[in-house]
């Protein structure tokens, strides 16, 4: 069972509208340079942006600028709900805001009833056929109005543009094999560059190494098996694709602090 990959960038699309429902649940840290808009109807979650952790309650929405480092890290217990679009820059390109060189000083606005009306108007066009080409112009009015409820400020000056398109490249090659035996030569040659250009751009991009890169990825995955399927703990090591269990269970101790076992007991009680 492979996680759905929202985090990908949808290479051909002006944008993706996505609906997102659980308890709990987690998205790895992920990377693209695609404009994220993220609409909490219920419930609540906490999203790291960059090197800021940020709660977003329900009415409220959190905008992430593209190229920047991101990922749900928890929801509250009990049900949270989500509504999300991916934005390509196809869209943007023109808008009144630069979005490679500003960001905002905290990405989480609540809504007005301005921005609720157009978020409806966005979900009632896309129901009613997904390709309907007022649609780009929606979510044009959506940018601009989230756009102006937040203070930008210069972004860090180390940024780089086209490492940012790279490291987007890369991330995505990542998201959709992490299940393979993937190494840092294996994904050298998949995006044409050499393995110490990668490890070089995934550490200045990403903040993190590509093994951190890696498992983030491989344990979204089997936090979502763990909390939605019956399978075995086995099962779900592999079909994650971590080499072993003991491997499994040493990473996700890492980060959880306790076994996949006392996890799942824990959150589907």
């Amino acid at each position: 069972m492979k996680q759905q990959a929202y985090f990908q960038h949808p290479e051909d699309d002006l944008y993706q509208i996505g609906f997102l429902e659980g308890s709990p649940f987690f998205w790895p840290l992920h990377f693209h340079e695609m404009i994220e808009i993220l609409y909490c109807v219920e419930g609540s979650f906490q999203y790291l942006v960059g090197d800021s952790s940020h709660t977003v309650h329900a009415g409220e929405t959190i905008l992430v600028f593209p190229g920047m480092n991101h990922g749900c890290i928890n929801t509250t217990p009990g049900k949270t709900k989500i509504h999300m679009c991916l934005v390509s820059t196809r869209i943007y390109f023109d808008l009144p805001v630069d979005f490679t060189t500003r960001i905002p000083v905290c990405p989480v606005v609540r809504n007005t009833e301005q921005i609720l009306y157009v978020w409806n108007d966005i979900l009632r066009i896309h129901a009613g056929d997904p390709d309907d080409l007022l649609l780009p112009y929606y979510i044009r009015i959506l940018l601009l109005l989230l756009v102006r409820c937040f203070p930008l400020v210069p972004r860090n000056e180390s940024y780089s543009h086209k490492n940012s398109v790279i490291a987007n490249h890369i991330s995505n090659y990542i998201a959709s094999h992490y299940t393979e035996n993937l190494t840092l030569q294996s994904v050298a040659n998949a995006v044409g560059i050499n393995r110490y250009s990668v490890s070089k751009i995934i550490h200045t991009v990403m903040k993190m190494s590509f093994c951190d890169v890696l498992n983030n990825y491989r344990l979204s995955a089997a936090e979502t098996m763990l909390l939605n399927t019956n399978m075995k703990i086995t099962s779900i090591a592999a079909g994650a694709g971590f080499s072993s269990l003991p491997t499994f269970n040493r990473i996700f101790k890492e980060k959880h602090a306790i076994s996949p076992h006392q996890y799942r007991l824990q959150h589907t009680k």
